[in-house]
């Protein structure tokens, strides 16, 4: 998704006739908004980002923490190799 907000942005910036001038935002709405019909876009919050790792609740991740740092495990990137 990310990209195509940069491509479309880049898109955007070579329609401009003037290096100093700005769209007012009715225009990027309508531009925005025509890059959503032709699918260049995702409409609302659609994300390609992967999801969270963990499922756990963030209580038990820090107590988990606080245990580990208590018996000096391994830090970082260490424990997880």
């Amino acid at each position: 998704m990310l990209k195509k907000i940069l491509i479309a942005a880049a898109v955007s910036q070579l329609l401009v006739l003037s290096a100093y001038a700005q769209a007012d935002k009715a225009t990027v709405k309508k531009e925005a908004a025509e890059a959503v019909k032709k699918g260049e876009l995702d409409k609302g919050e659609a994300s390609d980002a992967p999801k969270a790792k963990s499922t756990k609740a963030r209580a038990d991740v820090k107590a988990e923490a606080k245990e580990a740092v208590k018996k000096d495990a391994p830090r970082g990137e260490a424990a997880t190799k």
